[in-house]
């Protein structure tokens, strides 16, 4: 993955955001196919996202019911800061959930089995989903998603470049090299 990549190249700070692809899905989720207009479009979009994930190596199975990503990303960002250690195994366990297995990520339940499945305590994941502590961060950082009309996630933010979408390392070696962020090695 590019952005641990990154992290080890380069002497530059991650810092994770939830950003909303489709905030207008409800929280109960909504049929995929209907989404996009009909079955011809979803199966157009499961094309073009399986071919990406499969050049770079992630595992995809494009789900038919579409959850709300909002419960999801504040576990996330709950985790920052209460098992910060943690928090890029959970984002790899909540992807695999999400986009090879089909679980929805808006049930509190399965997001708390998810954080178990990563040794984070499932009590202690389940009363940050019940009480939304993440929420706040939420806000914040949809707020500036919004102000920044981001349409397409993920979106990485290098200087004042934008690089979206699952991209190839190069697209992200050269937005650090013209950002004026060296590598490690240079």
């Amino acid at each position: 993955m590019s952005v641990r990549r990154i992290q080890q190249e380069y002497d530059a700070v991650i810092r994770w955001r939830a950003y909303p692809l489709h905030p207008d899905i409800p929280p109960a989720g909504m049929d995929y196919r209907s989404y996009f207009g009909g079955e011809a479009a979803w199966a157009s979009v499961a094309e073009r996202l399986g071919a990406m994930a499969a050049m770079l190596s992630l595992p995809f199975n494009m789900p038919k019911v579409k959850y709300n990503s909002r419960r999801a990303e504040e576990l996330t960002a709950w985790a920052v800061t209460e098992v910060p250690d943690a928090v890029d195994s959970l984002r790899t366990a909540i992807f695999q959930a999400i986009w090879a297995d089909g679980v929805d990520n808006s049930d509190p339940a399965a997001l708390a089995d998810i954080a178990d499945s990563v040794d984070i305590s499932r009590d202690l994941a389940m009363d940050a989903l019940e009480d939304r502590r993440g929420r706040a961060t939420v806000d914040t950082d949809w707020q500036d998603a919004m102000a920044r009309r981001i349409r397409g996630v993920p979106v990485v933010l290098i200087g004042d470049q934008e690089v979206t979408g699952a991209q190839l390392w190069p697209v992200f070696a050269e937005a650090l090299e013209s950002a004026g962020i060296r590598s490690r090695d240079t």
